[in-house]
């Protein structure tokens, strides 16, 4: 009897020892909270930051690239008695600060969610290169679930932290970064296409 004891606590001691392993290992495979795991480009943990120096042909000097960028954004974000997407333009030194905007839409489960971002781009250009930067993201979203409604602009870095917390709605912010993402990609292909492609009059 006692030997019979002494194996089933044996037995139990290796099962015991089997379920923490299996634990462990599952935890091993989660995504690590880093900024690598995200699906958009941050820095400092939490600001979202799309930054990028691209070279072009090197007979597009700094005034044609200048004004490829002014047409660029009176194409795609119109001046409006509310709105006027130029904040800064210097060209002497190559400089554009525009507000810009674009809308995306996401689901989760019966729910469908409508997102407006809005974000400062710093567009500086030079002889034969150009160099944008998109930051100050802030989100607004309505849909049919009320509960993850936003009225007034608030900061996506909401979405970030919302997605760290792995809780059963981190995945509806996970796909609202995912869509601020595929936008952003949009906006930024739109405007190499502008500054590069060749003027055809």
């Amino acid at each position: 009897m006692t030997e019979t004891r002494c194996i089933s606590h044996r037995g139990r001691g290796f099962f015991s020892g089997l379920l923490i392993l299996s634990i462990l290992c599952a935890c091993a495979a989660l995504p690590a909270n880093t900024e690598e795991s995200l699906p958009v480009p941050v820095k400092d943990g939490y600001t979202i930051h799309y930054e990028e120096v691209v070279e072009v042909d090197d007979t597009l000097k700094q005034n044609d690239l200048f004004n490829r960028t002014k047409l660029w954004v009176a194409q795609n974000y119109k001046k409006t008695a509310f709105f006027n997407p130029i904040q800064l333009e210097e060209r002497d030194n190559g400089l554009i600060i525009v507000n810009i905007f674009y809308k995306y839409s996401t689901r989760a489960f019966i729910h469908q969610y409508n997102y407006t971002v809005y974000s400062v781009g710093k567009i500086q250009v030079k002889d034969g290169k150009y160099k944008y930067t998109f930051s100050d993201f802030t989100y607004v979203c309505s849909g049919s679930n009320r509960h993850y409604e936003v009225k007034e602009p608030v900061s996506c870095a909401n979405f970030i932290y919302q997605h760290n917390l792995r809780n059963p709605s981190s995945g509806v912010f996970t796909k609202a970064l995912y869509g601020l993402d595929g936008g952003m990609k949009s906006v930024i292909a739109s405007l190499h296409k502008s500054l590069t492609e060749p003027d055809d009059f």
